[in-house]
Order: structure tokens, then sequence, then C-alpha cells
């Protein structure tokens, strides 16, 4: 979660207007929505593998129903749209505003680590619970993963 909080709400802007500078930007807001879809396809295959490694998951999954997957897109969506807002500033800032904005960006993504690391007493008791049905063995949840047939 740390990773996608800063690869979506920092990299990826980032690296979209480094890329392509003023005017340019424009010429990459297809591929940009492309990943979405990208990204919205995999939840599935990212589920069955969870659902592999932590037993529980499976019945949760029945309970959430396409609730879960429904609020995981939609969030990715919205990072992803702000993303490309970022983006497009940034594109057509002069270099001091961007590392300004840069900066603001990063205390964002600063902010909201926080918040996944520390999610607060409710969440905090769900992982617990969690953890104590995982598999003890790192190795044993990999061959897990690797070993999940996805479609």
């Amino acid at each position: 979660m740390l990773g996608i909080n800063t690869h979506i709400n920092l990299d990826l802007a980032i690296a979209a207007a480094t890329v392509a500078p003023g005017s340019q930007i424009k010429a990459l807001k297809n591929d940009f929505d492309r990943i979405n879809d990208v990204i919205a396809s995999l939840v599935d295959d990212i589920q069955k593998c969870l659902e592999e490694v932590w037993r529980p998951m499976r019945w949760l999954t029945r309970v959430a129903a396409t609730q879960q997957v429904s609020v995981l897109n939609f969030s990715i969506g919205v990072a992803r749209k702000t993303a490309w807002a970022n983006a497009t500033l940034l594109a057509n800032l002069p270099p001091q505003q961007q590392h300004a904005h840069i900066a603001v960006m990063d205390m964002m993504v600063c902010n909201l680590a926080r918040k996944i690391i520390n999610p607060g007493l409710g969440p905090q008791v769900l992982l617990s619970l969690i953890r104590r049905t995982e598999y003890a063995e790192v190795a044993c949840t990999i061959r897990l993963i690797d070993t999940t047939v996805v479609g």
C-alpha cells in the first residue's frame, strides 16, 4: 500500500510531466487512462492470490461481494485522476514552481503513508487477527502466490 500510494500520488505525475513537458503532456492522456483499465483488470487476480495466502479472505470475499472491488477501483481511479491533474500542472509550471508543488505533493503522500502505517484501533485489531491466521513461513506464502493460477 505504501508503494502504491507513492507511485500513484507522487511518482506518476512527476514522471509524466518530465517525459512530456508543456503542451506535450496532452499526448500522454490516452495511455495514462489505459493504465486504469489494466489496474482494474488485475484486481480479480490479486483477490485470488490473497484467497490462497489467507484462507479467511474467501469468506470475506463472499460477504463483501463486489463492494470491495468497486471501492478499490474507485479509489485508484480517483488517485489517478489527481495524478493526471498534478502531471498537467507540473508540465506547465516553471522549474522553481514545480519544485514547490512537488514538495506539497510529497507532504500529502507522507501524510497518507502515516495513515496507512497507523490506520487506527479498528483496522489494527483486524490486521492483528489477519496476522494470526497467516502462514508463518514467508516461503510458503510466496509459493502459494507463485502457483496460483489466475485467469
